[in-house]
């Protein structure tokens, strides 16, 4: 078979086929997915609509909430896709229309989707009514006991479906004109292989023999003809090509190996006995502080470097190195050119060539000494933190006994033969104690919180007996500055909660406290 045929037919096929998985695609998912998506919208839309009717409702009665349903039905009408929304309301009970655009309010819903609706209470559904194939989504409307709804026409719905599909037309009509224009172009391809070939065979002729086609690999006629003109030409040139390769592979593994030195972040230079640096990378000279104009003038000196305790360290590494070709890791220090030790983990090897010259790493430990001690001192404040919170526990302990003890004593004491005066003088100790109890709990409390496990408790109480706790608490400082301290519950604030009274007490008395404290005259 001819190229061009085969081309001919290859992008007849991939137009067919790529049309017809476009549109089958289109029909299969992109109904599914405009449906789903356009039901979420109308939710979003009957969720604002049934906001404004309930207002309306609650505020002026059926007929406003019914006005209100005909405006948003106006408003819903002027957005894209709901031109033809129609929005309806009825009662749950006996399926009277509340309201609809088209049919009388008062009168009784005899179609069985309205019934449907009802029964179902929230969801979608799709019905035919008057001819036109509809989707509607609805919830019911408490405590009224009302089903809200909002009803597009499926025409309307899908009609973003159908442009659709006109586009994927014109897209198909546009490949086929693409097709042929390909075809054009594949010939035009072909002419220009056949003329690299030709090229490729007079270069050949002039005795360049490392010509190539290039992109000979095509299984056709002319792919033939360029994988045989490499093959006459390749078995010249394999006489060559080794000792080029060989070359090659020799200059790229010195740039790697100098790439490697001068990019690491370990400190490399090569040494001599006698104390010279020959050669050095950037990590290196950055560890020590110097430059490479020092290196180059012969002024970095390694036994220079090292600090003169530390030069028996240095020592036995030689020894080691002379023994065995290369020496353990071990750490030391640097001096910097500005004069401060830098500490480093050494280790080195000699040359395979030379007894007296060899090559060194180092690893600058700065930051890993700088990370132990930051630990070190977290750990002291740990333990600081932690004694700390351990005192303030033990101590407030000790002190809740004896507290209780007066607590439980002063209410006995209440219980007896007191006259107004002394039982006055006896609830304010009972009080103060428990006051004082609150203090020492929330010292409990605070170092709970460090040790990250102070909880709220959940109990029932009532709300006017913290208010009254609060009131003995904070009167005194009240009537010393001659204030009024006045108490509003909202009506429609309940008596009985659950919670933490204690917390909220505290809450109450720091916020009474201080507005006595800012308070100069008048009430609080």
């Amino acid at each position: 078979m001819k190229v061009s045929t085969r081309l001919n037919l290859l992008s007849l096929l991939i137009v067919l086929a790529m049309t017809a998985l476009v549109l089958g695609a289109a029909v299969v998912f992109l109904q599914s997915d405009l449906r789903q998506s356009r039901e979420r919208l109308m939710q979003l839309e009957l969720q604002g609509a049934t906001q404004a009717i309930r207002q309306q409702l609650y505020r002026s009665g059926v007929r406003a909430a019914a006005r209100e349903a005909e405006e948003q039905l106006r408003q819903l009408r002027q957005k894209e896709g709901f031109a033809s929304a129609t929005l309806f309301i009825v009662e749950r009970n006996d399926l009277r229309v509340v309201y609809h655009p088209q049919g009388p309010i008062g009168q009784r819903a005899r179609h069985a989707f309205v019934a449907e609706m009802v029964r179902q209470g929230t969801g979608s559904l799709e019905y035919d009514y008057l001819g036109d194939r509809r989707m509607a989504v609805f919830h019911g409307l408490e405590p009224v006991g009302w089903v809200i709804g909002v009803a597009v026409s499926q025409q309307e719905m899908y009609a973003p479906m159908v442009r659709f599909m006109q586009a994927i037309g014109g897209i198909t009509f546009g490949a086929l004109c693409l097709g042929g224009v390909v075809v054009h172009l594949f010939g035009r391809w072909l002419m220009r292989r056949v003329r690299v070939a030709l090229d490729c065979v007079e270069r050949i002729e002039h005795g360049d023999l490392t010509a190539r086609v290039a992109q000979a690999g095509v299984d056709d006629e002319i792919g033939e003809l360029q994988r045989g003109i490499n093959a006459m030409a390749g078995r010249i040139e394999e006489r060559t090509v080794s000792q080029h390769e060989a070359q090659q592979a020799l200059s790229a593994s010195e740039t790697r190996l100098r790439r490697v030195i001068e990019s690491s972040m370990i400190g490399i230079f090569f040494w001599e006995v006698s104390g010279a640096v020959t050669e050095t990378n950037d990590a290196f000279l950055e560890i020590i502080g110097y430059t490479r104009e020092d290196l180059e003038a012969g002024r970095i000196d390694w036994t220079a470097l090292t600090p003169p305790e530390e030069a028996e360290a240095d020592r036995r590494a030689i020894e080691q190195l002379r023994a065995t070709g290369r020496c353990a890791s071990y750490e030391k220090h640097y001096l910097h050119r500005d004069g401060h030790r830098v500490p480093v983990l050494i280790g080195g090897a000699l040359l395979s060539d030379s007894t007296r010259q060899g090559v060194a790493f180092i690893v600058d430990l700065s930051e890993r000494r700088q990370a132990e001690a930051d630990r070190h001192a977290r750990r002291v404040a740990e333990a600081a933190s932690s004694a700390k919170s351990e005192f303030l526990a033990n101590m407030s302990h000790e002190i809740r006994t004896p507290m209780n003890a007066i607590i439980g004593l002063s209410h006995l004491i209440m219980k007896t033969s007191l006259d107004s005066r002394q039982l006055d003088y006896v609830a304010k100790i009972h009080h103060a104690g428990t006051s004082l109890l609150g203090i020492i709990n929330d010292i409990l409390d605070f170092s709970k919180i460090e040790a990250g496990k102070l909880e709220l408790e959940k109990t029932s109480f009532r709300l006017d007996g913290a208010m009254e706790n609060v009131l003995t608490v904070t009167g005194d400082s009240v009537a010393d500055k001659g204030l009024e301290l006045v108490f509003e519950i909202a009506p429609d604030v309940p008596q009985e909660l659950a919670g933490d009274p204690l917390r909220l007490e505290q809450i109450l008395t720091n916020l009474v406290s201080n507005a006595v404290k800012f308070t100069e005259r008048g009430e609080v």
